[in-house]
């Protein structure tokens, strides 16, 4: 999940969602990126500029998605 908040970056919210989503058969990955105080990452032209953090995090959660992908490809098909 992706989530933006305050100082916690949504971190109540996606755990507040996280046995609904499960119920209803979605797979979720292990990694979570969490924009905390995301509008000090909003630069003059109104343009999203991501911290290092974040962009280490995304991978981590892209990393996850490849993953599931391939060990979830045979319940698919």
């Amino acid at each position: 999940m992706v989530s933006y908040s305050g100082v916690s970056g949504g971190t109540r919210g996606v755990t507040a969602l996280r046995p609904a989503t499960g119920a209803v058969g979605l797979v979720q990955t292990l990694a979570n990126v969490e924009l905390a105080s995301v509008a000090t990452q909003i630069d003059d032209e109104s343009e999203f500029g991501p911290t290092e953090k974040n962009e280490h995090i995304l991978a981590a959660q892209l990393n996850d998605l490849v993953a599931l992908d391939a060990a979830l490809r045979p319940l698919r098909s």
